[in-house]
């Protein structure tokens, strides 16, 4: 699926149903641009596995990158080549964030954790506990 200039809100938390944008079982999502809110997750992976390719957008959500390890033969992947994130980072052990650029705020991460998911090629700078990852 591709997602262009698109507006989600989601309101309220009920566990992994309340999310903007999820993907399993191979499935491949491209977010281009947009604004997203959610009182829960923002960008979720199940552990089915998939992929999730952000070129821009604004998130904003409790937890706004979650990626749970797959238990299939598909990879959980999310990859990050711009936008601005408000919310924790939660990305389970197997699974994959990779971060060229963007901003993020309230990560729930030290720099050293954030420094993890940044791409090879790509730095990081932190300014009161906002992460900008440049390429």
């Amino acid at each position: 699926i591709n997602i262009y200039d698109s507006k989600f809100t989601q309101a309220g938390a009920h566990d992994w149903n309340s999310t903007n944008v999820a993907a399993s079982n191979g499935g491949v999502a491209n977010i281009y641009s947009g604004e997203f809110g959610s009182a829960n997750y923002g960008l979720y992976i199940f552990n089915s596995g998939a992929t999730i390719n952000v070129y821009g957008g604004s998130f904003d959500a409790n937890t706004v990158l979650k990626a749970d390890k797959s238990v299939t033969s598909h990879d959980s992947v999310i990859n990050v080549y711009g936008g601005d994130f408000t919310g924790k980072i939660s990305i389970a052990s197997g699974a994959v964030l990779n971060i060229e650029s963007g901003t993020f705020a309230e990560s729930g991460l030290t720099l050293e954790q954030f420094k993890a998911f940044v791409a090879d090629g790509s730095t990081v700078t932190e300014n009161n506990g906002v992460f900008t990852v440049t390429k």
